[in-house]
């Protein structure tokens, strides 16, 4: 199944066209999806980049201490594992 019928563009007009974004109805003919959809799609996709990344980074911090907390026999036995606060 093609993107665009996965989202519900419209793509009848425009069978050839090699890109989504060339297959989006901007008319507003038909029920397709305008731009304006699409660009909303694309910043939130954005946003979810961004968090993804952080995200990322939070969790190797939380592994690196972990992993150094868990080959230190001796702060075991005085500590507690670490967590991030947050």
């Amino acid at each position: 199944m093609s993107a665009g019928a996965v989202l519900g563009f419209c793509c009848a007009r425009h069978p050839s066209a090699s890109t989504i974004r060339d297959r989006v109805d901007t008319s507003g003919e038909c029920g397709g999806v305008g731009m304006q959809e699409l660009e909303r799609i694309t910043a939130r996709r954005s946003e979810l980049d961004t968090l993804t990344e952080e995200l990322a980074k939070r969790l190797q911090t939380w592994r690196t201490l972990q992993i150094e907390y868990y080959n230190d026999r001796q702060l075991h036995l005085k500590e507690y594992p670490p967590i991030l606060a947050d």
